[in-house]
């Protein structure tokens, strides 16, 4: 016969085979915060250094090696993408696509995007994941770069690096694009 503290532990257990999706959306969220948190260093050293024009050219340059940097240690798969992206890299698929749209949705009857997130468990080509989007809210210091008007020189660097720029136009608050965590199970 069990121990209730046995009988305990064993419910967790099977609860947390059951229904992985609480360690995994904690996992995920922690990378978030530690490739949002490296990406923000990288930009405001730029912005210090150079002004915009140099802090995007360091996001050019910076901004895929370090997602990559930090899916490895992490562990998972990472990236940025949005409805309308800078970097054609960083194009949804289907099921982000999806999900980025009822992010606007969602916004549009009144939830704050701050915060806003979605993951589910799927099925891909015959293998299960844990994916999870989390929203990037347009920030005011985001204008700058992503809003309706540019300065000249910012817009000059961001055809020259971008020539197929979509992510301008923006307002303070709209949804700018999101994390994208995958993880095979």
């Amino acid at each position: 016969m069990k121990t209730p503290a046995l009988l305990l532990l064993s419910c967790l257990s099977f609860s947390l085979w059951a229904s992985p999706a609480p360690l995994l959306e904690a996992e995920a969220r922690h990378a978030v915060q530690a490739l949002a948190g490296r990406l923000q260093e990288e930009m405001h050293a730029a912005l210090n250094t150079g002004g915009a024009q140099a802090a995007i050219a360091s996001c050019n340059a910076q901004a895929l090696p370090l997602t990559e940097q930090i899916s490895r240690e992490q562990g998972l798969i990472i990236r940025r993408t949005a409805l309308r992206v800078r970097n054609p890299a960083n194009n949804p698929d289907p099921w982000e696509t999806r999900v980025l749209e009822s992010f606007v949705a969602r916004q549009q009857v009144g939830q704050p995007l701050k915060g806003m997130s979605f993951s589910e468990l799927v099925e891909e080509n015959g293998q299960r994941y844990f994916r999870m989007l989390q929203a990037i809210p347009t920030q005011n210091q985001c204008l700058e770069c992503h809003g309706s008007e540019l300065a000249p020189e910012i817009e000059a660097k961001l055809n020259q690096l971008y020539p197929n720029d979509r992510a301008r136009g923006f307002s303070a608050g709209d949804l700018r694009g999101a994390f994208s965590i995958r993880r095979l199970l």
